[in-house]
């Protein structure tokens, strides 16, 4: 290399050295400011500040925050060589309860970085928020819904659902669990929720673990102060058999599960009567393959039901012996449901309805 073309790439080397610290012309003091826990009564600022370490003097051409809530304010006159500026940020807290961290860029005349300026903290919610956005009260935790609905899992299956906490308080909180079904699986993310932190229910269903099918009604019982207090919370999930990979001559050669009379009339009930009612209702397999009655139920607790067979072969018929206790609805007009939940792919879940008179 010629000593010409040295000097040259020497002389660009420092150009571009001399630039690039052109461009680091500013220093800033903080670039991140955390608030801690605070009321969403509160209105909250934090002050942003540089100094001008260039030999020119510079201007802030823009600060733009990440969203409405998050506003930044600054001059826009010139900062002389040595001078400091501020950028103040203020947050909205109103109708914002728990933990949040937003952005503020910033562009200056330095040179073409952007720089980003972070503020954070948790949102202590006032009642009437924390009431609309978390209605469930349980002590200093509140949850958005009143029952963990897992929604339809196919029999065997596995499944995860999530329900929403908050931290009313102004302490820390480490839900507890108890009381927990055997196949079911409940923590809480984070394990200990600072004051103001939206906390998640993590619900695990082990399908292998659960024998029952169709509607499962279980609760569990939650603490947020070390257990001390349990409060209830249902669970509620649909456990259905899996009839997606049938093949079509499956499909065909299916079980088809035909009822006789899917309504049961006990007519006029006297008042006095204790005596239970019984009746008979025929099953029949019209399909090519057994019938499997997975489950026979009611939510009436005067409703009772067992088959002569939960296995109808094809082309034959059993019977269903349906109990009704009069006992547990001593006026009024009778009308529930009984549930069948079968292997049939074309009507999994089967009701019959009971309809009577109380007079």
């Amino acid at each position: 290399m010629s000593k010409k073309n040295y000097s040259l790439l020497i002389a660009v080397v420092v150009s571009s050295g001399l630039s690039a610290m052109a461009g680091e012309g500013i220093r800033w003091l903080e670039t991140v400011h955390d608030f801690g826990a605070f009321s969403e009564d509160d209105r909250i600022g934090a002050a942003f500040r540089f100094i001008n370490d260039s030999s020119e003097p510079v201007v802030i051409t823009n600060a733009s925050a990440t969203c409405g809530c998050t506003i930044p304010a600054y001059s826009d006159e010139a900062i002389a060589p040595g001078d400091t500026a501020t950028i103040n940020v203020t947050y909205n807290p109103v109708g914002r309860p728990g933990r949040f961290e937003k952005y503020v860029y910033v562009r200056t005349s330095a040179g073409p970085e952007r720089h980003k300026l972070t503020i954070k903290g948790a949102v202590i919610g006032n009642p009437s928020t924390v009431q609309s956005r978390y209605p469930v009260d349980m002590g200093p935790l509140k949850l958005r819904n009143g029952a963990a609905m897992l929604g339809r899992i196919p029999a065997g299956s596995s499944k995860s659902e999530f329900l929403d906490g908050y931290n009313a308080s102004r302490d820390s909180l480490r839900i507890a669990f108890a009381d927990m079904p055997e196949y079911l699986t409940v923590s809480s993310t984070p394990e200990v929720a600072p004051p103001g932190e939206i906390v998640n229910l993590n619900f695990f269903f082990n399908g292998q673990k659960c024998k029952e099918w169709g509607i499962l009604t279980d609760s569990i019982k939650v603490s947020a102060d070390g257990g001390q207090n349990y409060y209830t919370l249902p669970v509620v999930a649909i456990v259905e058999e899996d009839f997606r990979n049938l093949t079509p001559e499956e499909l065909a050669n299916a079980p088809q599960l035909s009822i006789a009379d899917d309504r049961i009339d006990l007519g006029d009930v006297p008042n006095g009567s204790t005596t239970p009612i019984k009746v008979e209702v025929q099953l029949t397999n019209r399909g090519k393959t057994p019938l499997k009655i997975h489950r026979i139920y009611s939510q009436d607790r005067g409703v009772s039901a067992t088959a002569s067979s939960m296995t109808i072969k094809p082309g034959k018929t059993e019977k269903l012996h349906v109990e009704y206790d009069p006992t547990y609805q001593p006026t009024g007009i009778i009308d529930t449901r009984l549930t069948l939940i079968v292997n049939d792919p074309s009507a999994p879940t089967r009701s019959l309805r009971i309809v009577g008179l109380r007079k």
